[in-house]
């Protein structure tokens, strides 16, 4: 019988073993180095939310500014300006952050200001971090913040009484329902005269003399006329806040082409808590679909130039307030223009700047453009009358 020659092979089971340790060592630290990352990760994450947040509140107390013009110890518009700050610390974030801010100023004309903030820290293994965020502050009066309230489908029924804004404030409940009856001006020893205004359109609807009303298809041309008759030429800051007083004798006529050549006289009285002149004019429609006028507006009573060149101390010129320096504006009648063309509607706010035409000597004055120190205001004006 023959014996085999194998015998037991020892130490392979301890082989293996150290393979298989080897290879958990090195898993091992694997999972130690993903979660020391995934730490370094959660750190800076949430380092970086901090920075977001104290980014975004610096912005927010830039957009708190109580007032547009310098004002001592209150925020300001003008306070929006470059910043460092001290270190921020105290904070559960361990670091500290440094805040930095970059104001662009607006141009001229530019009605806002961009700027940037960045926060700037150091995370857990001393890379240097940061964020950055950009926005734009506008520079509107923050009381204005309250229209957003308002109802963004707004009609004509739903403005202050109900009624079409063009109707003058002072007009009272009309005879009819849906309708206000205004009183306009009318001199002294003249008939009581009073207009009937549709609340919805802003037509008027009726003219009545007593308790007698008639039909009347008529649109309103309103407005203010503004004073600056200093034997000085006016400069744009004083065409958008007119120091002078009123001038005697001054009336309101508005010469007609349609429906037909016609003189339309209108009413006229001292605005309330300004020197200004407040008027109203009661234009006749075309009795087609819709009515229609057209005309120009003149003021009588008054000496006025011949000619923008005539400069004598006792003559005035008339000067229309309009973001566009020319007769006929693109767009038509929205920019206030020479001559009305085919209106279709009530016009309110047609206001005007009555001026010297000089102070005796050369050169003539003229009608003022737009304060650019202002740009929230155009004070622009043109040459009313004379025309040329």
């Amino acid at each position: 019988m023959v014996k085999s020659a194998l015998r037991p092979m020892h130490g392979v089971s301890l082989l293996e073993a150290l393979v298989a340790l080897a290879i958990m060592a090195f898993g091992m630290l694997g999972v130690v180095g993903m979660q020391s990352t995934l730490r370094t990760n959660s750190d800076v994450s949430k380092q970086r939310a901090e920075a977001v947040r104290i980014a975004q509140r610096h912005i927010e107390d830039w957009r708190a500014f109580a007032v547009l013009a310098p004002t001592a110890s209150v925020a300001d518009f003008s306070d929006i300006t470059n910043i460092v700050s001290a270190p921020i610390t105290g904070l559960t974030t361990n670091t500290s952050y440094a805040l930095s801010a970059t104001v662009l100023s607006p141009s001229v004309g530019r009605q806002f200001k961009t700027f940037s903030v960045r926060v700037d820290w150091a995370d857990r293994n001393g890379q240097a971090q940061n964020v950055t965020m950009a926005t734009a502050i506008a520079g509107i009066a923050p009381e204005i913040a309250g229209s957003l309230a308002l109802a963004g489908d707004r009609a004509a029924t739903q403005r202050p009484r109900g009624r079409h804004a063009s109707i003058p404030i002072g007009a009272v409940e009309g005879p009819d329902a849906g309708t206000s009856r205004f009183t306009p001006p009318v001199p002294s020893g003249t008939s009581a005269l009073s207009w009937i205004f549709d609340n919805h359109t802003g037509y008027i609807t009726k003219r009545c003399t007593g308790s007698v009303c008639v039909i009347f298809n008529a649109q309103l041309l309103s407005g203010y006329i503004n004073f600056a008759t200093d034997l000085v030429q006016p400069s744009p800051a004083e065409a958008e806040l007119p120091s002078g007083g009123s001038v005697t004798g001054l009336e309101v006529q508005v010469d007609l082409t349609l429906p037909s050549t016609s003189t339309e006289n209108c009413f006229t009285q001292p605005a309330v808590g300004t020197p200004a002149i407040a008027y109203f004019c009661a234009l006749p429609l075309t009795l087609t679909v819709p009515g229609i006028w057209s005309g120009s507006l003149q003021v009588t009573g008054l000496s006025m130039a011949p000619t923008m060149a005539d400069f004598a101390t006792a003559n005035y010129k008339l000067c229309r307030y309009t973001p566009v320096r020319n007769h006929v504006p693109p767009g038509g009648n929205i920019d206030h223009p020479l001559v009305y063309t085919a209106v279709k509607a009530p016009l309110s706010n047609q206001n005007y700047l009555l001026i010297r035409a000089g102070n005796g000597s050369a050169p003539p004055f003229e009608c003022p453009a737009n304060d650019l120190l202002t740009p929230l205001i155009d004070g622009n004006t043109y040459q009313q009358q004379p025309s040329v």
